[in-house]
């Protein structure tokens, strides 16, 4: 798991040694200080998986917006899942994989956003050997995401780079980076399994077969 984090934050949900502050008492204290009053005592609730508030932090719209900074907190808590499968799938060829042919590209950007670059090898390796079938798609401009790093061009557009820009692997790989980037701020502690998970699917609850994959692609290193 990721492990607790502490957050001093005013006028937004809050996470703090498995608390959080309602939305209730944080627009109570906006309102109270919009008109110069004392603000109340913040009331703490207990987050547990299932309760509404946090399934309200733990929605991909709100998390997009933590990523992106527009917003100060989203609870990006996953559950462990010891039955997430970490084998190699049906689709996966390692033969389309760029890795290699990205190689210095992945070291550069990766040093500049200051993420791991076998991380980022890891997720190029698995969008571009799982990633080959639609190429297609890919050369007629009408597929969702673009690779090397699967980055979805209209959902992660406030990123600043359009579908043009995305075909540039240098301009791809910083995109995604950004997202991990997001993603690490708000989980400092998270392991490759969890990262994975969520740059696949902001939505996810548990760690999925394709986090459980990145992990185990990021350990074996099939590039070497």
């Amino acid at each position: 798991g990721q492990g607790k984090k502490l957050a001093t934050l005013s006028g937004v949900a809050a996470l703090q040694n498995g608390s959080a502050m309602s939305d209730v008492a944080a627009m109570q204290n906006q309102k109270a200080a919009n008109v110069g009053e004392q603000p109340q005592a913040t009331e703490t609730v207990t987050l547990t998986v299932g309760d509404s508030t946090g399934n309200k932090l733990r929605k991909s719209s709100v998390r997009k917006d933590a990523i992106l900074g527009n917003r100060t907190y989203a609870d990006f808590r996953l559950k462990s899942n010891p039955l997430a499968n970490g084998e190699k799938g049906v689709w996966e060829s390692s033969m389309f994989s760029q890795v290699n042919e990205l190689s210095t590209i992945i070291d550069k950007i990766s040093s500049e956003e200051k993420v791991d670059a076998d991380l980022t090898r890891a997720i190029v390796h698995m969008e571009t050997s799982r990633g080959w079938y639609d190429s297609l798609l890919n050369s007629a401009g009408i597929n969702r995401t673009v690779r090397p790093m699967n980055v979805h061009v209209s959902y992660w557009s406030e990123l600043g780079f359009d579908r043009n820009e995305l075909q540039d692997p240098e301009n791809n790989i910083r995109a995604g980076l950004q997202i991990i980037k997001g993603l690490q701020k708000q989980m400092p502690t998270a392991n490759v399994e969890e990262i994975a998970t969520l740059y696949n699917n902001l939505g996810a609850e548990e760690v999925s077969d394709y986090g459980a994959r990145v992990g185990r692609i990021y350990r074996e290193k099939p590039w070497k």
